[in-house]
């Protein structure tokens, strides 16, 4: 989600590389409402700055191979250590060690997760999309085929 302030009013933009219609109306509006070339530029930077973050969240998102999954920028998954039972020593020492990989574990799991709710949005924005287009690609031949069949009915 991001924010610009547009005509002293705060314009909130929902999901900008999966509306880019949202943006062009925006950039319409105030291209036609405003002189002022200065507030143009204003928002059309506060635009391309929002849309830069989102390609950024987007660059690290996890990746896919051979229906694999594996996330980007987490790093390895901490390994799990062994109660060493030889000793108190010993024993303490493994206690450390569960702890500190409990705290590893925190961290990598809530990245993984983190960037697995990011992919499944962009995939699902992009299914989006894709529909959208395709029934706009069908609305527009639906309404060919209609003028066309009214333009012959007439002959």
């Amino acid at each position: 989600m991001g924010r610009i302030n547009f005509c002293g009013e705060t314009v909130v933009l929902i999901d900008v590389y999966g509306h880019l219609d949202t943006l062009k109306f925006v950039v319409h509006m105030a291209y036609l409402h405003f002189i002022n070339k200065e507030l143009l530029m204003n928002i059309l930077i506060s635009i391309t700055i929002l849309l830069l973050s989102h390609l950024t969240n987007i660059a690290n998102a996890g990746s896919l191979n051979n229906g694999e999954w594996t996330p980007s920028s987490c790093g390895e998954e901490p390994a799990a250590p062994v109660v060493d039972d030889r000793d108190v020593d010993e024993f303490n020492k493994s206690v450390n060690a569960i702890n500190d990989r409990q705290q590893q574990a925190k961290t990598y799991y809530g990245c993984l997760i983190e960037e697995a709710n990011k992919d499944n949005g962009v995939i699902a924005d992009k299914a989006n999309r894709e529909q959208l287009d395709y029934k706009k690609s069908f609305e527009t031949i639906s309404a060919s085929v209609d003028a066309a069949k009214k333009k012959l009915d007439k002959k």
